[in-house]
Formats: structure tokens, sequence, C-alpha cells
């Protein structure tokens, strides 16, 4: 008896196939389903497009999923997100509180520093747990959340390592310290007085008044002058002030411009006699009161100051210059014409950045006991310095009541001046130092010139003023 194989026929295997795809086809509802799970419990937005600000504002859910690089989470919390324009499509988001930030103006913190503070940074973690990474962010007001930017793509390469925590960007409370800073008037020059050590005061040391003052100098209170000129000498430096008058001071012979010399008393009868005589001839020494000495230099620039607030108070320029000094008057009063409307400002050779001398045989020694800055205030050195008429009665106060230093030109033109916020400007034709005196033409450009000796006034006064020079302008 053979064995005969009986082999399905075509309806049979169609009737095994649809039972099979109607078995399939049952659990579409039950994939869908678990489908709709995933998709609410794992898919993540891609924050880094150009709708992402839509995406977070458009979730209204009361709870998200926040994931971070490496599969960390944040805690879980409620969502706080604040209102977001639907029309508005920002250009580029980052970490920043760019997302979600408003122009807002700078808050008291960020007004005195002059710029916001971009150095705060995002911690993330749980439990005391911190992230691997943060990023800078800037601090946003403290009722605004910090939005959180996803890596992209997040999901399609760990989308079985996801960890689906309810997460949320806590809320952060920030306290912006806010610095108190005073509002002073204190200036570098402020800052340096406050180094002068002592308690003696210029006007403790200085007695006002002049024992000969010549008041009948200044008529009219110096109203019609164009410049008042206030020599500093010493009472037996009779020869030095001899060839003044017979060189630059003879502009004297013009009645706009006074020119006068500032002595203190002598203690030597012979000296004094023989000022007393000068005096009487020429009618041009105004004698203070305190002794001459070169530590008293500064005594004598501040009797300057008060003789021309007691009898010159209407000149408008003053130039202070010592006995050794060649002015090129002409080029002086065409200086002053140029500057005829300026106020409150001083003009001479800038000394910037000056440091005290400590070696202790020099005449211009400073120990750190009297000034124990490693620099002086910006100040216009001594030997000649222009200044209009309306500071002297200002100079002269504060001079008085400013801790006495003496370096005079360091304490009228630096420390008093600064602190009285009166301009200094150097001018590089007031050359207060020695330099080279056979160039005729850079003779005439030049105001002032320094260390003049007695046969070199007479020299220069003839080269500058006989007209045979021939100099380009400029």
């Amino acid at each position: 008896m053979g064995l005969s194989f009986h082999s399905p026929g075509r309806d049979t295997r169609f009737h095994m196939g649809w039972l099979q795809l109607k078995r399939w086809l049952s659990f579409l509802p039950v994939a869908f389903v678990v489908y709709i799970l995933l998709h609410y419990f794992v898919y993540q937005p891609d924050l880094s497009g150009p709708h992402a600000a839509l995406l977070v504002s458009g979730r209204r859910s009361n709870e998200s999923v926040v994931s971070v690089a490496g599969g960390r989470t944040l805690q879980s919390g409620p969502r706080v997100l604040p209102p977001l324009a639907q029309d508005t499509v920002q250009p580029e988001l980052s970490l920043t509180s760019d997302l979600l930030s408003s122009k807002e103006p700078p808050s008291a913190a960020e007004g005195t520093s002059g710029r916001r503070n971009d150095n705060a940074t995002l911690s993330q973690g749980v439990a005391g747990e911190s992230a691997q990474e943060s990023s800078p962010v800037r601090t946003p007001p403290s009722s605004t959340p910090t939005a959180v930017k996803t890596q992209p793509n997040q999901q399609q390469q760990q989308v079985g390592a996801l960890q689906t925590t309810r997460v949320v960007p806590q809320t952060r409370h920030v306290v912006t310290k806010k610095t108190l800073i005073k509002k002073t008037n204190i200036s570098a020059s402020n800052l340096a007085v406050s180094a002068l050590k002592g308690s003696v005061k210029v006007g403790d040391k200085y007695e006002s008044g002049f024992s000969v003052p010549h008041e009948e100098l200044c008529e009219n209170n110096g109203r019609e002058l164009k410049v008042l000129v206030l020599i500093t000498t010493a009472p037996d430096h009779g020869r030095q002030r001899t060839a003044v008058r017979q060189t630059w001071g003879h502009f004297t012979i013009r009645k706009d411009v006074v020119i006068a010399f500032v002595i203190g008393r002598t203690t030597n009868a012979n000296i004094q006699s023989n000022v007393d005589k000068e005096n009487e001839l020429y009618g041009d020494i105004i004698q203070a009161n305190f002794i001459d000495h070169y530590n008293n230099l500064t005594l004598k620039t501040v009797s300057m100051f008060e003789w021309v607030k007691t009898y010159c108070s209407e000149s408008h320029f003053i130039l202070k210059t010592d006995d050794d000094m060649f002015i090129n008057m002409p080029l002086l009063l065409t200086f002053i014409d140029s500057k005829i409307n300026d106020r409150r400002v001083m003009y001479g050779r800038m000394a910037k950045g000056w440091k005290p001398v400590r070696i202790k045989k020099s005449k211009y020694y400073i120990d750190v006991n009297t000034y124990n800055k490693s620099k002086y205030p910006d100040f216009l050195t001594g030997p000649a310095y222009l200044f209009t008429g309306d500071v002297v009665d200002e100079i002269y106060q504060k001079a008085l009541n400013t801790t006495y230093f003496m370096l005079e030109d360091v304490l009228v033109t630096g420390f008093v001046s600064e602190t009285l916020k009166i301009r200094r400007i150097g001018d590089s034709r007031f050359k207060n130092e020695k330099f080279k005196r056979t160039d005729t033409c850079t003779l005439m450009k030049t105001i002032s010139t320094h260390m003049v000796k007695y046969e070199e006034q007479f020299d220069f006064y003839k080269r500058t003023l006989d007209g045979k020079a021939k100099c380009k302008a400029g």
C-alpha cells in the first residue's frame, strides 16, 4: 500500500494566511497605545531649531521631561513658563537667557559697574549631584525661569537609554549683590593730598601781609592789563633783577603789562639796605612778611597769590616766573591773545608721573614720612607757568588749608589745582629746562627759557628782537 501525500490546496493556504493576518491585526490597538505612551513620555522636541521657543511655549502641560547629555536628568517639578508671543520666531537660541529675554534696563549693580554679569553658571544635578558640564548664562531676573537647551537628535541616539523622569528646571531665586559705591568728588590729587603727612598746614606757617606792597602797580585793580608778570627772587639777587629790567622786563613801558619782583624778609641788614635802595630807584619789589629761604618757596608763592587777590584781582592773566628765566615777551603776548577767552586754566611745562626724589643730598629730597606715594599728581613746573586770574582766590584759600609741602609747584599746580578741578595744559613753548640756546629760530619759538645767566639775558634779548633772524613760521 503506497503512501500518498496530500498537499494543501490554494484555498487552505489562503485561509491560514488570513488567520495569521487577523492575529497580527489584533495586536494593532495594543501597539498603538504603546506607541502613544512612548511618544508622550519619551519624545523630546529639538530645541536647537528656530521654532524652539514656540515648541516650548506650545506645551502647556503641567509636567514635562528634560534630558541632558549623557542621559542625565534634572529634578522633577512643576513647569513654570513665561508667556511668549505665538507669532514671534527667535532667529537663534543659546543657553543664555536670550531665549526668553526682554530688553530691560540694567540693574543698580549693572549701572555702577557699567556692564552686565556674564559669568554666572547654571548648575545641573539631582539630590546634590552636579552635572558634568555647566554653561555660562546671563543672570536672569528673579521672576524669569531659566531655559535649558537639550542636545539635538538625542532621542535617535540614545532612545533605549533615556530615563522617563518627569523633570523641570528649578525656579531660581537670583539674589543680586549690590555693591554700594559712595558718590564722592575725591580725585587723584585728593588721594595724593591724603598722603601728605603732618599736621602743619601752610596757613600755620604763613604770615600774611606785605611790608612793601606797591599797591600802585595795578591801576584799577588790573582791569586793563593783558598780563601781570610776578618774578620770585631772593633779596640778594640784585644782579639778576638788573638783567631782567634791562632786557625783557623793558616791556613795562606798555600800559597793559606790569612786571614786579616778589621777595621775603631778610635778617641781614646790609642786604635789606640794598633792597630798600633798589626799591626806591625802581619801585618794583614787593616784599612780604615771611623769611626768605629756599625751604620757604611755598610761602613765597602763596604771598604772590595773596598780593594778586588783594591788589590786582581783575588782571586776566598772571605769569609766575623766576629771576633766572628769559621770557620771550612778544611770543607770550601773542599766546595770551590766542587764549583771551579762556577761564580756570593754567599753562606751562607739564610734569606727568614724576616721582619724589628719595636721595637725601638732593635739595628736592622728600622722605616717605612727608609724602608716601610713588608719584606726584600731574603738575606744571615752577620756573614759569601762566594762569587766569579767576583761580587766584580759590588757590590762595585752598593752599592755606593744605598740609605744608616745600615744593611749591607740586603743591600749587598739582595738589591744590587738581583738587579744585582747574585745568592744567602743557605747552612745549614753555621750556623750563636747559636746552641748546645757539639756535636763534628755536629760541624765538620759545616762551620761557630756564637757567639763564646774567650775560645770556642780553644775548637772548638781542637775538630775539633785533629783527635779523629769518625764521619760518610754525
